[in-house]
């Protein structure tokens, strides 16, 4: 399975370079007022180009 997701930049180009190194993408919804969490894991080889 591939998670789908998106990442909102002013750079259109980030998403296509972050989906390529991806590892694991978590996100855990706490109840209440307390804080969720997201981990995103990427290759430890990403770099960002501008």
């Amino acid at each position: 399975m591939i998670p789908d997701f998106n990442i909102i930049t002013g750079e259109s180009f980030v998403i296509e370079n972050l989906k390529n190194r991806l590892i694991s993408l978590r996100i855990t919804d706490e109840l209440g007022t307390t804080s969720d969490e997201a981990e995103i894991c990427f290759n430890y080889e990403f770099r960002f180009y501008r």
